[in-house]
């Protein structure tokens, strides 16, 4: 009796590690099918071997040793070692299992009515076990359905690659693609269900065409529309180009847009930063059947950066916003599992710093006039010194709390206060380039982009961000310094007057900005902005435009990651951008189109 627990403990404590060389000799003297429990899940030795990595020959060990029907016992859910092997096993594993039983066991059904059809479809480490097996079986077994109607095609459109689909498109034709599963799904939907990526959603939406992502499934939700609540911006972009931007706006379950979905995606955040690109701020703040608005469901499901960038774009009257039963978006802050006790906490503090706002805006008010008058001998305050480029030496600025004073944030990188060995203070950008080049690319990219600062720094003219020079940051960043702007992006000021500009100021900033665009026009060669739109425009304190963030880092990045990352923003791009060209070229047009566009959101707030 002490030797046979002692054989116990001993295989437990080798399951428990994943120690298939430790188990081998192990399942060799064990004398039945032992059940034991191993992370929480009471079941066979067999079964818990059939998840072990390299434990082919434990298996091996185990049918020698107990027979064969050690693999077809059952555990609590129903299944048999043999689902199992499916689920998380390659092919030789199969052809083990084969000799031993035969064919007829992959068709015995477990939990969910599933066979090992339907669990190899689901094998996220590989498919060749798919594949071996409907070579086997035939492929009448990709089309069994398990209790709530899903076939192996659908399974595999969740959980496997591309590849799945190929082989599938091998043997049964497109039209499997097609077929409804569980909440009448296609293949297609569950592909824009698939969090971890979407190399099998976007090719089965090359494969068959862009009305596949029309089809609504029984809840009248697209894939669109869950793509945006699984997926990221790149699938957004997919869309975009597919169907037009109007495709956003079209209702799913509950009357919600993908807008709506993309608030309640989980995993990315970058879905939701896309969609607000594209629609505008406004989309925020559109209602579903119960009066829930994408920024009730960003406080409820997303993360701190995500609800102030909701509050960013719609400004204090988002707190204003209340649902069909009058809950607001701190109410449902209250229900975040992850992230309540930090979002209440920073809606607590804003609310608070903008209650002392005015008088802040009034005592910078009377400060900016006591500098600007003459002091009592009658002389002005002396002109802002140049800023000198020769330091070698530079550090964030920090604030009372000693963290960095970001001035702004982009989807490329962060700007922060810096002060220089010269006693200056300067912007800094600080690019992060997180690419999938090699390093060789990278570094071409970078030289290239120092390069380009090293002209742009030759560019004097007043509504022009002065740039002062690049360097390497790091490893794998890009510092790019320019002059510091005491005042806000255009869009920043219309978001806090919560109202459009009236004509007159149009009119002022677009001659500013047509004066800055002809002179990098006519530069020679012609020099190009590539990101026309009102967060990339500020106005100074006396009133004067800068154009900045100018499409340096975005550059970088096209160069290194493909076709779908575009250089400007989607929805201030000239048409001609969207080619499927692997090659984007831009030109003074392209600028003279987002400028266009630039007015019309000066005008309504919204992008066109």
């Amino acid at each position: 009796m002490a030797n046979q627990t002692d054989l116990l403990d001993a295989v437990r404590a080798a399951l428990s590690n994943a120690d298939a060389d430790k188990l081998l000799p192990l399942c060799r003297k064990l004398e039945s099918n032992v059940v034991i429990i191993i992370n929480g899940h009471e079941q066979s030795v067999a079964h818990h071997v059939a998840a072990l990595l390299n434990g082919i020959r434990c298996v091996e060990a185990l049918i020698k040793k107990l027979g064969p029907g050690c693999l077809t016992c059952i555990n609590k859910s129903y299944n048999t070692h043999v689902h199992l092997a499916a689920l998380y096993q390659e092919q030789d594993w199969m052809k083990v299992i084969h000799r031993a039983l035969g064919s007829d066991c992959f068709h015995q059904p477990g939990q969910f009515q599933r066979t090992a059809i339907h669990w190899a479809a689901e094998n996220k480490l590989s498919n060749s076990s798919l594949k071996w097996l409907v070579k086997k079986l035939g492929t009448a077994c990709l089309s069994v359905r398990d209790e709530h109607g899903n076939t192996p095609v659908h399974l595999a459109a969740l959980c496997q690659g591309e590849d799945s689909m190929q082989f599938f498109k091998s043997v049964l034709g497109s039209d499997c693609f097609h077929q409804p599963g569980q909440f009448q799904r296609s293949a297609i939907h569950w592909a824009a269900t698939n969090g971890v990526n979407n190399a099998t959603w976007k090719w089965l939406v090359s494969d068959c065409g862009s009305d596949c992502l029309t089809v609504k499934d029984e809840h009248e939700n697209t894939p669109i529309h869950l793509a945006a609540w699984r997926q990221g911006e790149e699938s957004i972009k997919i869309c975009a180009a597919q169907l037009g931007f109007e495709c956003f706006h079209q209702e799913g379950q509950h009357g919600r847009t993908a807008v709506h979905f993309a608030a309640m995606n989980e995993l990315y955040n970058s879905s939701l930063e896309v969609l607000i690109s594209i629609c505008g701020p406004k989309c925020l703040s559109v209602k579903d059947s119960y009066g829930t608005t994408p920024a009730h469901l960003a406080a409820q499901y997303k993360d701190l950066d995500s609800l102030r960038l909701v509050v960013k774009s719609l400004g204090d009257s988002v707190f204003e916003l209340v649902d069909n039963e009058g809950k607001t978006v701190a109410d449902y802050a209250e229900n975040n599992a992850e992230h309540r006790h930090r979002m209440l906490q920073w809606i607590q503090e804003y609310r608070r710093q903008q209650q002392s706002l005015p008088a802040k805006m009034d005592d910078l008010q009377l400060q900016k006039q006591q500098q600007e008058s003459p002091n009592k001998d009658g002389q002005r305050p002396a002109k802002k010194l140049k800023i000198d480029p020769n330091f070698t030496k530079w550090d964030f600025l920090l604030d009372g709390q000693g963290k960095k004073q970001k001035i702004g944030e982009g989807a490329f990188g962060k700007v922060y206060k810096a002060l220089t060995d010269k006693h200056q203070t300067v912007a800094v950008k600080i690019v992060y380039l997180q690419a999938n080049g090699g390093t060789e690319s990278v570094n071409a990219a970078i030289e290239r982009e120092l390069f380009e600062v090293s002209i742009l720094r030759g560019m004097q003219h007043q509504n022009i961000l002065k740039f002062i020079k690049a360097e390497r940051y790091k490893k794998r960043m890009l510092s790019i310094f320019t002059e510091l702007i005491a005042g806000q992006s255009l869009y920043d000021l219309m978001q806090k007057q919560q109202k459009p500009f009236d004509e007159s100021a149009v009119k002022d900033f677009s001659r500013q900005i047509c004066t800055a665009l002809n002179y990098l026009h006519n530069r020679d060669p012609a020099t190009l902005h590539r990101d026309i739109k009102c967060s990339n425009i500020m106005l100074n304190h006396k009133g004067v435009i800068k154009l900045i963030d100018f499409g340096l880092a975005k550059e970088i990045l096209t160069s290194i990651v493909g076709s779908y990352t575009f250089c400007g923003t989607v929805c201030f791009m000239a048409p001609e951008l969207f080619s499927n060209e692997t090659t984007i070229v831009y030109s003074p047009k392209s600028d003279v189109w987002a400028f266009g566009c630039t007015i019309f959101e000066m005008l309504t707030m919204d992008p066109p």
